[in-house]
């Protein structure tokens, strides 16, 4: 029998716990589903993980200029299974019991398991159906995006999740995209010992930030020793003699023990794309740039509305409690 909410949300990421705490006390029943962590790709597989694992790296940098500034003499052997064990416990060796727990003490209840929305109002998780009176939020973030280069679904790959929380220290690292994920984990990488090349098909590193930023930054990835190729993008990918080979445009051909793919993020659609909502040229949800909507509802007109969990920002829980028809959050 499905189970009845004012609003129910689709991700327990950082947007899911903002509405989840932020609804506390408000009047309004809240529902959240979560397939993976509650906390989301952040705490778990992302900034906390490799800004740990950086700061590992820096930890080495400055000691290593002790031997210009305080130090004749200064000698270390890089521990990575002690640097892998403290990126494992920063990012809470993934247990989210305590943030899980935070939730259901803010009225909020936790369903685990692959949410769907079937219609702009019904969320099924694992045969169970979720229905929203007044609003269904759609917050279940993104994943790495492959790109479709040949063999490259035949070779193994790590993505930000596998690099970020890594297990062992390549000795040869190819990292394919030179976004701001891939130029943090080259870094990274570099700075405990890895002989890192990154592959940009772009015409520069950071091709979304500005270029002053890609001009800065390109003489301390020198410094690390770290190679950059710009501009020739990758054709193809196979696996020989153990190694992962990239094969360029222009004819390059570049290997490693290990490959990073840092080519960008997709939406996770699937759990959503099935109720006719409409995407962004890029597959993400298409949203009201005023309002955060991705489908709006009148009295006269009962369809759903859909917004984005920021809404909640600009006055949307406020109109909820009005007797309009009832709102999809994105």
């Amino acid at each position: 029998m499905p189970q009845e909410f004012d609003v129910v949300c689709l991700g327990a990421g950082v947007a899911g716990e903002a509405i989840g705490h932020a609804l506390r006390g408000g009047g309004l029943s809240l529902a959240i589903v979560e397939r993976e962590l509650v906390g989301g790709e952040c705490p778990y597989w992302g900034c906390v993980p490799s800004k740990t694992l950086l700061r590992s790296g820096e930890t080495l940098e400055e000691a290593g200029r002790a031997r210009t500034l305080a130090a004749s003499r200064v000698e270390w052997d890089v521990d990575f299974p002690k640097v892998s064990k403290r990126v494992l416990w920063m990012a809470r060796d993934f247990d989210d019991s305590r943030p899980a727990a935070a939730l259901v003490a803010a009225g909020a209840p936790l369903v685990r398991g692959s949410g769907t929305l079937i219609d702009p109002r019904t969320v099924e998780v694992g045969g169970e159906q979720l229905v929203a009176r007044k609003a269904v939020v759609i917050a279940n973030g993104g994943t790495a995006s492959i790109p479709p280069i040949e063999g490259l679904n035949k070779v193994d790959f790590w993505t930000n999740r596998q690099a970020a929380v890594p297990r062992e220290l390549p000795e040869r690292l190819v990292v394919l995209g030179g976004g701001a994920i891939g130029v943090e984990l080259a870094q990274a990488f570099a700075r405990l010992g890895s002989k890192v090349t990154v592959v940009e098909a772009g015409p520069r590193l950071l091709p979304m930030e500005e270029p002053e930023a890609t001009a800065a930054l390109q003489p301390h990835l020198q410094a690390d020793g770290i190679e950059v190729l710009v501009g020739d993008p990758c054709v193809a990918a196979e696996k020989h003699a153990g190694d992962v080979v990239l094969h360029l445009r222009s004819g390059a051909v570049i290997s490693g023990d290990r490959l990073l793919v840092a080519t960008g993020r997709r939406p996770n659609f699937e759990a959503w794309k099935a109720a006719g909502l409409a995407q962004t040229e890029r597959g993400w949800l298409k949203v009201d740039p005023e309002t955060l909507l991705a489908r709006d509802g009148t009295p006269a007109s009962p369809t759903w509305p859909i917004t984005t969990a920021r809404s909640s920002r600009r006055g949307f829980w406020d109109r909820t409690r009005a007797p309009t028809t009832p709102p999809c959050l994105a």
